[in-house]
């Protein structure tokens, strides 16, 4: 086996995986923050509106009032959960790279096979995932480098021009 690969020093290694996971968790994150602020706004309107009309507070604020102070009273949680949104995506990103990183090991071998080089065999780094395909990944590499070998060293003796087989023409239509 390779000795184990150095440190990772490219956090973004795929586009497609990082970039689309970050995109997709981004947008759930928006739209969750979006439900729970609303869901919050609804229970204080409720909250305000009950005590309104039990008498325990002043007049009855009109819709936009109300708003502005709900806006008021939560934003520091709104501020909050914006601040700690780019440190998740970064963590979201360094654990999707626990994925693609191997896949990019996995390709440029392959990439590396198709163009009839001897590789040796891939070794992740110690966090990554993906360890169970790296065995058979391994595994496979071992079966196929040895069935080239075989191949290379199954050399046919050269043969006379006489004894090429010869093709028969038949009428058997």
């Amino acid at each position: 086996m390779a000795a184990a690969p150095s440190k990772r020093t490219k956090l973004f290694v795929n586009r497609g995986i990082q970039g689309a996971m970050s995109l997709r968790f981004g947008m759930y994150w928006v739209a969750y923050h979006v439900c729970l602020w609303h869901g919050a706004f609804m229970y204080f309107f409720l909250r305000a509106r009950l005590t309104q009309l039990t008498g325990n507070e002043g007049p009855m604020l009109p819709l936009n009032e109300l708003y502005g102070k709900f806006m008021v009273e939560y934003l520091p949680i709104t501020l909050t959960a914006t601040l700690l949104l780019p440190i998740v995506i970064y963590e979201l990103v360094r654990q999707t790279h626990r994925v693609a990183g191997p896949l990019v090991r996995f390709s440029s071998a392959m990439r590396d096979m198709m163009n009839g080089k001897t590789i040796q065999p891939v070794k992740l780094r110690e966090g990554d995932m993906l360890t169970d395909f790296e065995k058979i990944f391994n595994e496979f590499i071992a079966f196929h480098q040895s069935k080239v070998q075989a191949a290379a060293g199954a050399t046919t003796p050269a043969t006379e021009v006489g004894d090429e087989p010869q093709l028969v023409a038949s009428n058997a239509d």
